[in-house]
Parts: structure tokens; C-alpha cells; sequence
């Protein structure tokens, strides 16, 4: 009786800890949404917040990312990524980055993960001009580096419906 107990306590932890433990997919997932918020501009941004804001999305790319913008651009290196970025998200303060689906998948190795899925930018100066949040529907790819998934591209994708869910 003692032993059959234990052993159901120690199934019952094992059951647990697996449905609470992220996977490696959903350490991807959380990355992907810390850079949504890094890359989102708050209304009456100071520049200390602004410095603080960039800074962590310049942790999360890798040396060497690229930013493809169809038709045959793109934009290389995280400094460069991050200045324009930077520069560009904030003309459009206050600007909220929406994620809808992510599709996560990961290398076997776990050194590598494709996400697919929705980013939409919803800005108070678009709306103001009656327009509508840019959906994309985008590919990204990250690798894990000194222990962290870090982006190292984004490109459109062109096999899907847009629509942020």
C-alpha cells in the first residue's frame, strides 16, 4: 500500500513537471514575443525607455541577421537592423506588436527553429488615416546561441492568407 503511494506521487510529479516544463518550442514562442514587445513603441517614450527598449532587441539577434523586404531587399547586420528599426517604429509611435499563430518548429539538434506565423502593427498614426494594421504573414528563423534563441532572419511569407487570429 506504502509503495504503490509513492509510486503514484512520483508518477503524479513526473506529469506534472512534464505538462509545466517548456519545451524547447515554447522557449522559441516566448522569444519571438519579448522581441514583439521590444519592438513595440510606447506613447511618450523616454529616451532612456527608448535606449532600454533597443538594447533588448539587440539581444535577441544574432551578429549577422538579415531582414528580407521582398522584391530583391534586404537589410544585414543587427546594427543596422536595429537602427533602422529604431528610427522607423518610432514614426509610427505609438505602435503595438501583434502576434497572431506562431507554428513552431524545431531542429532535431535544437540549434536551429522555424517559426511561421502572423505579425500585425497596429499604430495610432495609421488609424488616424483610416488605415488598417499592417498584417504580414512572415517566416522567421532562430538559432540558439550561448544558450538563447536569437533571430538571425525574417522574411515574408508567401504561401499563406494573412490574418492575425
Amino acid at each position: 500500500m506504502t509503495r504503490s503511494v509513492v509510486v503514484s506521487a512520483i508518477g503524479g510529479v513526473l506529469v506534472t513537471a512534464w505538462l509545466v516544463w517548456p519545451t524547447e518550442a515554447d522557449r522559441v514562442r516566448q522569444r519571438v514575443e519579448d522581441l514583439a514587445v521590444a519592438a513595440s513603441v510606447p506613447a511618450h517614450e523616454s529616451e532612456v525607455g527608448r535606449i532600454a527598449r533597443l538594447a533588448q532587441l539587440t539581444a535577441g539577434l544574432t551578429p549577422d541577421v538579415h531582414v528580407d523586404l521582398g522584391d530583391g531587399g534586404r537589410v544585414q547586420r543587427r546594427e543596422v537592423v536595429v537602427g533602422l528599426a529604431g528610427r522607423a517604429l518610432a514614426e509610427l509611435a505609438p505602435l503595438d506588436v501583434e502576434l497572431g499563430r506562431l507554428d513552431v518548429t524545431v531542429d532535431p539538434d535544437r540549434t536551429h527553429a522555424t517559426v511561421l506565423g502572423v505579425v500585425g502593427l497596429r499604430s495610432a498614426r495609421r488609424a488616424e488615416q483610416g488605415l488598417e494594421p499592417a498584417v504580414e504573414d512572415v517566416v522567421l528563423s532562430l538559432v540558439r546561441q550561448d544558450g538563447a534563441w536569437r533571430l538571425e532572419g525574417i522574411a515574408r511569407r508567401t504561401d499563406a492568407p494573412s490574418g492575425v487570429e
